[in-house]
């Protein structure tokens, strides 16, 4: 039987509301997953010690973090507050080392942030137990209420300051600030407006906790803010949940230095011969998008689309030509990908096997079964690595069946890995 996804109280929702933050009672994330973290972090900072205290930017430097993103009760947790349809468009570590971790300043992070409408809620994890003594998160209840960013000071020393703006403490009563203390797995969310921060850490235990950052679909992930949002603007961005409300977002783009600061990735982001990691890469995704759309413009055929998904059906690489609609191409796009993970096989194998007249009826019922999200014609084939196993699917919409499907083929190809569908013959 499938477990019932996590609720919110209606009280812990009406206190998100209310408060702009609030501390789930019935969750904790189990000890699995933490675990994961847990390496995944230890191996980020034996190649990369300067993150040891705050590391901006995770997904560039190590995918295997957005696993972490798609934990269930989390993504349950998050829409019910901003609603179905989120993208995650960073998450970030605040190690707090005993004795070392530096003062987070009090901040809204909207006033770093390239989101427009400005609308995102964080997901704060513990990983240690985090109280006042280690240097926990303190919050300004209401301070969102608002809906505005207050004048920040820029501070330029940052020898004992994680983050180098504060809010101009005028503009609020530092006394009715509220420690939120954590057990490990323990999670906290809160408002883009809520003022937060907390203190450093001087006691002989860690204070490590992880950010999620997830947007509601109504607003994009805003690219070209100019100067002062060079780095943040070209993060990969998730969707998570739903579908893109607003249209406009572009989904992973991979930046030109893909750990954004110009060395080699590390972990199980960075790329391993034959897909040694066994599972589909943001780098791997990426390039068979790329190798797609090469096809498609080597070859003079119409635009298209691209989608890549992971073997959950999340969207990993969403890319859309100039001049290939983006009304209803991405959504097909997307819907052939899901097909191949659904059924094991290319969208077209799906087409010819309900074909006759006997199956349609079934065929029928499992479009509608699916929201639609069914697509049994050419364009979309799985994706898998060298032993093999599935690892996502690729679906491409907007030339001709035979010519997607020809440019999903050879986009696999192009990333080293392989799928069971042979390069039908124009």
């Amino acid at each position: 039987m499938a477990t019932a996804p996590f609720q919110l109280t209606a009280a812990e929702v009406a206190q998100y509301h209310r408060d702009g933050y609030v501390i789930p009672s019935g969750f904790r994330l189990p000890q699995s997953p933490l675990d994961r973290i847990v390496q995944a972090h230890n191996a980020l900072l034996e190649a990369r010690p300067e993150f040891s205290d705050y590391c901006p930017h995770l997904l560039p430097l190590d995918l295997s973090f957005l696993n972490v993103a798609k934990e269930p009760g989390l993504v349950s947790a998050v829409t019910q507050l901003i609603g179905e349809d989120v993208a995650l468009w960073n998450s970030s570590f605040f190690a707090k080392p005993a004795k070392t971790g530096r003062r987070v300043p009090f901040h809204q992070d909207g006033q770093y942030w390239c989101v427009r409408p400005l609308a995102t809620c964080t997901v704060w994890i513990a990983i240690d137990r985090s109280h006042a003594g280690n240097g926990c998160l303190k919050v300004i209840p209401g301070s969102h209420k608002e809906r505005r960013l207050y004048k920040h000071i820029k501070h330029a020393d940052t020898k004992k300051l994680a983050l180098t703006q504060e809010t101009d403490p005028a503009a609020f009563d530092k006394s009715t600030a509220v420690d939120l203390v954590l057990e490990p797995g323990q999670i906290s969310l809160h408002d883009v407006y809520l003022i937060h921060g907390s203190e450093a850490n001087t006691s002989g235990e860690s204070r490590r906790g992880m950010t999620l950052r997830f947007m509601p679909t109504t607003s994009q992930y805003y690219r070209h803010l100019g100067p002062g949002f060079s780095t943040i603007s070209r993060l990969p961005v998730f969707l998570i949940s739903g579908v893109d409300r607003h249209g406009g977002n572009d989904f992973a783009l991979m930046p030109k230095d893909p750990d954004l600061s110009g060395a080699p990735q590390t972990g199980s982001a960075a790329a391993a011969p034959g897909n040694a990691h066994g599972y589909l890469s943001f780098r791997e995704a990426n390039t068979i998008a790329d190798g797609a759309i090469d096809v498609c413009q080597s070859k003079g055929f119409r635009p298209i689309t691209v989608c890549v998904v992971d073997t959950a059906g999340h969207v990993v690489v969403l890319k859309r030509m100039d001049g290939c609609s983006p009304i209803a191409i991405p959504k097909f796009a997307r819907a052939k990908a899901l097909t191949c993970l659904a059924m094991k096989q290319s969208s077209r194998a799906i087409g010819n096997k309900y074909a006759s007249p006997a199956k349609a009826a079934q065929l029928t019922s499992m479009v509608s079964i699916t929201g639609g999200t069914f697509a049994a014609f050419p364009g979309g084939v799985p994706i898998t690595a060298s032993n093999g196993k599935i690892v996502g699917a690729v679906g491409v919409s907007g030339a001709s069946a035979d010519q997607d499907e020809l440019c999903a083929v050879l986009g696999v190809h192009r990333s080293g890995l392989s799928t069971p569908v042979p390069a039908p013959s124009l």
